[in-house]
């Protein structure tokens, strides 16, 4: 097309038969296009089946400043198929989706939504042989109102991994999602990068919302701002997981992320899981203005064996507002069929002058808690008050309410529910923060508990009989 033209409508649409996409296989590949310009979408593939869209390069760098239509896509998905006799996986691997909804635009002129890639209701084959969504890179979204680096709604066995969505930005307080999972089934959304994207306020990195099976595993969420200074109360979440159903969510790392002004910041949001563990993940360094809930939980009468185990908190930043609040492990539990059991979680305050950290803080009744043990707590700072909570005659309520000065040469333990071998003021002694290596050395966090998952953070296999706490072994 000719530069500055609005560009044709679609520049490849295929829309197969309604009524046989299921199991009629149509088996098209699209590959190695450059798409410059569009108007609606750059692709769109309708009721196919082992259709594949791979290493293509999909943008608008060649629009001038002609806007699309509001709601655009650099490729439309639905109705996907990837089953049936001959047929095979479909693919959306490798493409460049870049420069919406043109090159140089920005966050504050124009109308624009765009969506980088957008599914629904697209099938895999079966839990061994899914489809795939693959290694594209995302970036260079600018919208007035919100946008979607991956939307993903209703998807049956399929792979969202090794995806990148960066540099990215919104220009009003309306939600922008870098990777909207909702109601996945038998999927994995793994190994993605979030990184150094920037929306005006409210946020969401990874929303993975009513999946049932499947894993949201070895995510790295990375220096996401929220950047009005202007709005205040909003709210940032990082990793968003809301009724997850027989799923495992670990080995995330979230790190670096945080706001720009009075707001709510919500580092990893766990929200009325079902049979679901949380397992050795990160939170580091997040950026907190007012109210930061590094790890929320919450739970009610859901059944399974729900658990949070060998994560590492550290809080590592100095908020220039006096009235800081850290609710570093804030889990709510109500459940007598599915109570939440928590392991061999280090959470710790390597920063020196925020004011309240709630380090645990646990809130329900008894029997929303099976098991709390092996978990360390520590804070290097002088200056900040430490607080302790939980319910219960004889199951929190003999931990310190309240500590002054975390500093001091202690080693109390606590016992909730019978275990003694929960620690405050045990410095883990991570090997190097600089570097974001939270492996702990002190032989008091090494090989101290009995294994409960199977790996680390870095994918390491554990210890199959003792392994040390918190989301790093250090085999050392």
């Amino acid at each position: 097309t000719n530069t500055n033209s609005p560009g044709p409508t679609f520049w490849i649409n295929v829309f197969g038969s309604t009524s046989i996409a299921s199991s009629v296989p149509t088996n098209n590949t699209f590959d190695r296009n450059l798409i410059e310009n569009f108007y609606v979408n750059g692709i769109m593939n309708w009721y196919t089946n082992g259709d594949r869209i791979n290493n293509n390069d999909i943008s608008r760098i060649n629009a001038g400043t002609t806007l699309p239509v509001n709601v655009h896509m650099g490729i439309r998905a639905e109705y996907m198929y990837g089953q049936g006799t001959g047929s095979r996986n479909f693919q959306i691997n490798n493409n460049l989706i870049h420069d919406l909804p043109y090159n140089g635009s920005s966050a504050s002129a124009g109308a624009a939504t765009p969506y980088g890639i957008y599914t629904l209701f697209c099938y895999g084959a079966s839990v061994s042989s899914q489809s795939e969504i693959d290694g594209n890179s995302i970036f260079n979204l600018r919208s007035t109102t919100f946008h979607y680096g991956f939307f993903g709604l209703y998807n049956y066995r399929m792979r969202i991994t090794n995806n990148t969505i960066r540099n990215c930005e919104s220009g009003s307080t309306s939600y922008s999602w870098s990777m909207y999972a909702y109601y996945h089934f038998d999927c994995n959304v793994d190994n993605n990068i979030i990184r150094a994207n920037r929306p005006n306020s409210n946020y969401r990195g990874i929303h993975y919302g009513y999946s049932n099976g499947g894993t949201c595993s070895g995510n790295l969420i990375t220096d996401n701002i929220s950047t009005s200074t202007v709005n205040t109360y909003y709210y940032h979440y990082d990793l968003d997981v809301q009724y997850p159903t027989n799923s495992l969510i670990s080995r995330n790392q979230i790190i670096a992320n945080g706001t720009s002004n009075l707001s709510y910041l919500y580092s990893i949001n766990h929200f009325y899981p079902t049979n679901s563990q949380l397992e050795s993940n990160l939170i580091a360094k997040q950026l907190n203005y007012f109210y930061h809930y590094a790890l929320y939980a919450y739970n009610w009468s859901n059944g399974g064996n729900n658990t949070i185990d060998n994560n590492t908190i550290d809080i590592n930043y100095n908020s220039p507002y006096s009235t800081t609040y850290h609710l570093t492990m804030y889990i709510g539990g109500y459940s007598t069929t599915g109570p939440w059991k928590i392991r061999g979680n280090i959470v710790t305050q390597t920063s020196q002058n925020d004011f309240y950290n709630y380090m645990c803080y646990l809130f329900g009744q008894t029997t929303g808690f099976a098991e709390f043990d092996y978990n360390v707590f520590f804070s290097a700072s002088t200056r900040t008050n430490l607080y302790f909570s939980g319910v219960g005659a004889g199951f929190v309520g003999t931990w310190p309410g309240i500590i002054p000065n975390a500093a001091s040469n202690l080693n109390t333990g606590f016992a909730p529910i019978g275990a003694t071998r929960n620690n405050i003021f045990v410095n883990p002694r991570f090997a190097n923060i600089a570097t974001n290596d939270y492996r702990p050395t002190s032989w008091r966090c090494n090989n101290s508990m009995p294994t409960v998952t199977g790996r680390d953070v870095t994918n390491a296999v554990r210890n199959p009989i003792t392994s040390d706490r918190g989301c790093r072994e250090n085999f050392t």
